[in-house]
């Protein structure tokens, strides 16, 4: 994360809301997840909080939520069904904290990418000959031309 990112993140107001309501999601999620039991899956909804730190907060946040969605998971899976062998639900785990994982770094980068953007963006404006005029040239822009409609 570049130093002005880094900056910009922990001084947003939002940062702890998104940290408290992306726990409660997880939490939430989790309980939905082991009450409907193993059948349904339910990787979309862990999805959501991982989403919303990876982009709102950083990387090194989202791999936090992607541990900890798969140890949630992890937890429900060995709490709701019986495997044949004990190391696969951590092999499961692992496999999805990759997938968490991979969505933190596409995340990321699609975040980096639209600062980029914003930031050449904000500098072909400022740069852009009507946005140096000001709003004070506009006026008398009108004026004139409503000065020759009426010598017309």
């Amino acid at each position: 994360m570049k130093k002005d990112q880094q900056q910009s993140a922990t001084r947003d107001p939002h940062r702890w809301w998104n940290l408290v309501s992306s726990l409660c999601l997880v939490g939430i999620v989790g309980v939905l997840d082991y009450a409907t039991g193993f059948e349904i899956s339910f990787s979309l909804f862990y999805l959501i909080p991982i989403l919303i730190i990876g982009w709102n907060i950083g990387k090194r946040a989202g791999f936090g939520f992607a541990v900890l969605c798969a140890v949630v998971w992890l937890i429900v899976d060995v709490q709701s069904q019986a495997y044949t062998h004990p190391l696969i639900p951590y092999w499961n785990a692992f496999v999805r904290f990759c997938f968490f994982s991979t969505v933190v770094l596409l995340v990321r980068q699609r975040r980096e990418s639209y600062e980029s953007i914003q930031e050449v963006m904000r500098e072909v404006i400022s740069r852009s000959p009507h946005h140096s005029k000001g709003a004070a040239q506009q006026p008398q822009d009108s004026q004139v031309g409503h000065t020759e409609r009426a010598q017309q």
